[in-house]
């Protein structure tokens, strides 16, 4: 039995990829119990502050993080990248190599490597395609390929989350109905081990969020960033649907993400995390079923894309070369 979440490519089974993203519970393994959610605490926020003004200074905080004491926040409409995949679950580990481009809002192509399967899909805003080596681009309109246009669909929205991901701050600036901030101590990853980190939370209400599972989900979501008080690196990233209002339904129903080995991309302009975990929780059990870590081992922000890079016919030609 093949593990969940697989998908057919040339006749093999081949991970779901997406530009995966980080897990909350670093050191618990598949089928751990959860830890609960904690709410904001009452009592620990200063009396009468202004909420408001009190995150525009965590997102100050982080700009100068991402940015440096001189940098100026610009715009992210598209990235290309090399990752490195390992997804842990019940059923096993396994390792995916792929190079991603896509271009905001939908334009993806993503190609990908796996125990030597070779294989490009992607969307160019209007057709989902996949073609392997010396092969014929697949029209992924038809109902038998609906599984492979999902897992297209999954990583256009996970493309999206990286680089709200790669920009909390305007995250930060953006929150609705916000909650007064925070501190809290958490054991996130911190040169090459766990290390306990103070962090100022923040939460508030967000219009939209790309979520990993939730595709039909079009609805606002509730967020919370916890911020290093120190460095102002954003460091962990909890999204949950509005609907889910119970410890439990935030767990089942919403990611977490973890975010670390911050580096320096465009050429020093940004700094951005070079490694995500995403957690995922089954809704049957409530409990961790995966893991996916995600090393970024290389970033082009904002390339300047040839026109037609993203459609079926610029596929045709990694087809012929990917043959040779």
């Amino acid at each position: 039995m093949k593990p969940k979440g697989l998908l057919r490519a040339a006749g093999r089974a081949l991970p779901a990829l997406g530009p995966a993203l980080p897990a909350l519970l670093l050191t618990a393994a598949p089928g751990a119990a959860q830890a609960p959610v904690q709410a904001p605490p009452a009592s620990r926020p200063i009396a009468r502050m202004d909420v408001r003004k009190e995150i525009a200074k965590i997102a100050v905080l982080v700009r100068k993080a991402l940015y440096g004491k001189e940098g100026k926040p610009f715009p992210l409409k598209g990235y290309k990248a090399r990752l490195v995949i390992q997804i842990h679950t019940k059923k096993g580990i396994f390792d995916v190599e792929a190079v991603q481009e896509f271009q905001s809002p939908d334009s993806i192509r993503t190609e990908v490597k796996e125990k030597g399967l070779h294989i490009l899909r992607g969307f160019d805003g209007k057709h989902y395609w996949q073609v392997a080596p010396g092969g014929p681009v697949k029209n992924l309109k038809q109902r038998e390929y609906k599984q492979d246009r999902a897992t297209v669909q999954k990583e256009i929205r996970l493309a999206g989350q990286v680089l709200r991901l790669f920009q909390v701050d305007r995250i930060l600036t953006q929150l609705k109905d916000p909650s007064p901030p925070w501190t809290e101590t958490i054991r996130i990853p911190w040169k090459g081990k766990l290390a306990p980190r103070v962090c100022l939370v923040a939460e508030g209400e967000i219009p939209y969020f790309p979520f990993y599972r939730k595709q039909d989900y079009k609805g606002p979501a509730r967020i919370r960033i916890w911020v290093d008080r120190e460095t102002g690196e954003p460091r962990r990233v909890l999204v949950w649907p509005t609907f889910a209002h119970s410890e439990a339904a935030v767990y089942i129903h919403g990611e977490t993400l973890v975010l670390s080995d911050f580096r320096p991309v465009a050429e020093g302009k940004l700094r951005v995390p070079t490694n995500f975990r995403l957690q995922v929780t089954s809704p049957r059990t409530g409990r961790l079923s995966s893991v996916l870590i995600v090393d970024l081992k290389s970033l082009e922000v904002n390339p300047s894309f040839p026109k037609g890079r993203f459609s079926p016919d610029a596929a045709k030609e990694f087809a012929r070369k990917a043959k040779k």
